[in-house]
């Protein structure tokens, strides 16, 4: 699985792309749904982190689409009442895109892949082309394979932010000439 800085950078790229971060008060909140959207099918490692076990406990429901939409839709109260002004469509859609990022990305990565369709199948996907090195906690914390999940995943990162600032610019450019 890429590291936890792949996808708060994913988290951040959206709380930056939703153009509503100018305002301070505004924005704290923005960047906390994203951030915390994009981590939540990690919650699992932390119980799995205290049982000394990460492998039974993490990668496994919490990385589906049918608990990123029940989470999403639970929490949709509380993600309203942070982000006045925005209509329910609107922080669904955020939210369910900063979690299906995480999968996304979790999909992409070499490993054991991920149960997407939990509870209909407990059979996991990978991609066929693996964009991220991916963490190996079982190496140990100061593995010297981290590197590589690091130049790796800011490398992916970079591009990813390049062709995001290319595709914003060209979008201002084009409203600004009609």
């Amino acid at each position: 699985m890429p590291s936890p800085l792949a996808h708060l950078a994913a988290g951040s790229a959206f709380a930056f792309f939703t153009g509503k971060t100018g305002n301070l008060r505004t924005s704290w909140r923005i960047w906390a749904v994203c951030l915390g959207f994009s981590m939540a099918p990690d919650a699992d490692a932390v119980l799995g982190i205290l049982q000394g076990s990460l492998a039974v406990f993490h990668n496994q429901f919490s990385h589906s689409l049918g608990f990123g939409i029940v989470l999403c839709a639970a929490c949709l109260p509380l993600t309203r009442r942070m982000l006045p002004g925005w209509n329910v469509r609107g922080v669904f859609t955020l939210t369910i895109v900063c979690f299906g990022t995480h999968l996304l990305f979790d999909w992409m990565t070499y490993g054991r892949g991920v149960m997407l369709m939990w509870p209909f199948s407990s059979a996991r996907f990978q991609s066929p082309v693996q964009v991220f090195h991916g963490l190996r906690w079982s190496e140990g914390v100061f593995s010297s394979t981290h590197l590589d999940t690091l130049i790796n995943e800011s490398s992916v990162i970079a591009c990813v932010a390049l062709a995001a600032w290319g595709l914003r610019f060209f979008l201002k450019q084009k409203q600004t000439t009609h």
